[in-house]
């Protein structure tokens, strides 16, 4: 923990006390008040809750929370905080925050064990009031910095447009393309599927029975081919994806053994596909898409717009006249970006490089692990 004078921008004779800190600072620290992580934890949600309060559909302070305490690889010390003392309470109160996400990634070619540890970037955010103080270029750095002392090779986060010129500048991150369609489904053509189709059941996934066979298929269809897919280990799919998605994904089984797996989620006009796998020894893909769709999506209307990564349906569904899937456009994914973490023994891993010169590979985050 370090303080910080800053000038304030509309006055340059007034000057502002920060100090950075982590919300694991002992107590020592603190003065008089005893650490207390759940107090730190519901104290920092809901400052970020404020941040984002601007968007359509805000995010509670529970989101936050709970993505904090539902992550395997938690770790309060890496979620760092730039707080300011109030001169009228003369209490110190969040300005800025930002948070390290401990991950191991796909190069897409997992099936020779190619993975990157990876640290992820999000919870990144400024109260309006302390805005054009350069607080959140500090907390990028210094949690670069971090990343670099742990021995990370790798990072990454996901801005929007109007910000990634922020990262650019700010962390040198450089966003990658990840390929993304958007299909008009029609109710009718779906709902044939299946009719030539026996033994196949669909369920709910249950937790934690159902995680080791969730886990090996989502190793064999998205790790093994995907770059920039999270790596999860059974703990991470049943502490954390059983409580973002446990409620919506569906399951595909035939005499009894899981074969595939769908989530999906209303986005504004369309339906997202935000988690899928299958077995293709054992179920096409398009097949298995079809009847965890009729499950999965209840619509009233003749059709509906389905978001998915486009390697998913292939080339084939641009110029297919049959079926329930007609091509509509593409809608890929730019907000992705990457730099790779660098020290004197270690050159990093460059995931921009790397997909130019490896132009096969795909690259995709599923939702379900977005940050």
């Amino acid at each position: 923990m370090h303080d910080l004078e800053i000038v304030d921008p509309s006055d340059a004779a007034v000057t502002h006390t920060y100090r950075l800190r982590s919300l694991a600072t002992t107590s020592s620290a603190l003065g008089s008040r005893p650490y207390d992580e759940a107090y730190e934890i519901k104290r920092w949600a809901e400052f970020c809750a404020a941040c984002f309060s601007y968007k359509p559909n805000p995010p509670p302070a529970e989101y936050f929370a709970r993505h904090y305490y539902n992550d395997p690889q938690r770790d309060a010390s890496l979620v760092k905080v730039i707080e300011w003392k109030n001169p009228t309470t003369n209490e110190w109160e969040i300005a800025a925050s930002t948070k390290v996400f401990q991950r191991i990634i796909s190069t897409g070619r997992n099936s020779a064990g190619q993975s990157i540890v990876a640290g992820g970037i999000g919870e990144v955010c400024t109260s309006d009031q302390h805005r054009r103080r350069s607080l959140s270029k500090m907390l990028l750095l210094d949690a670069i910095g971090s990343m670099e002392a742990m021995g990370m090779e790798a990072s990454l986060l996901h801005a929007s447009p109007a910000l990634q010129a922020v990262y650019e500048r700010g962390g040198n991150y450089k966003a990658v393309r990840s390929r993304w369609t958007v299909v008009k489904v029609t109710v009718g053509e779906l709902n044939k599927v299946g009719s030539d189709l026996s033994g196949y059941r669909i369920r709910l996934a249950s937790f934690p029975e159902d995680t080791a066979s969730l886990s090996a298929i989502h190793r064999r269809f998205s790790e093994s081919k995907f770059a920039g897919c999270i790596c999860r280990s059974d703990n991470y799919w049943s502490n954390y994806v059983s409580k973002e998605i446990g409620d919506s994904l569906y399951v595909l089984t035939k005499d009894n053994a899981i074969i595939g797996c769908l989530s999906v989620r209303v986005r504004g006009d369309r339906i997202q596909l935000r988690e899928f796998s299958v077995d293709p020894q054992h179920c096409g893909v398009q097949d298995a898409i079809c009847l965890l769709l009729k499950e999965a999506v209840t619509c009233d209307e003749e059709s509906f717009r389905l978001h998915l990564p486009a390697s998913i349906l292939g080339d084939d569904v641009r110029t297919s006249t049959s079926g329930p899937f007609e091509f509509v456009t593409e809608d890929d994914d730019v907000g992705w970006m990457y730099r790779p973490i660098q020290s004197e023994k270690r050159q990093g891993h460059d995931m921009v490089k790397y997909l130019a010169e490896n132009s096969e590979v795909d690259h995709l985050v599923w939702p379900t692990d977005s940050f």
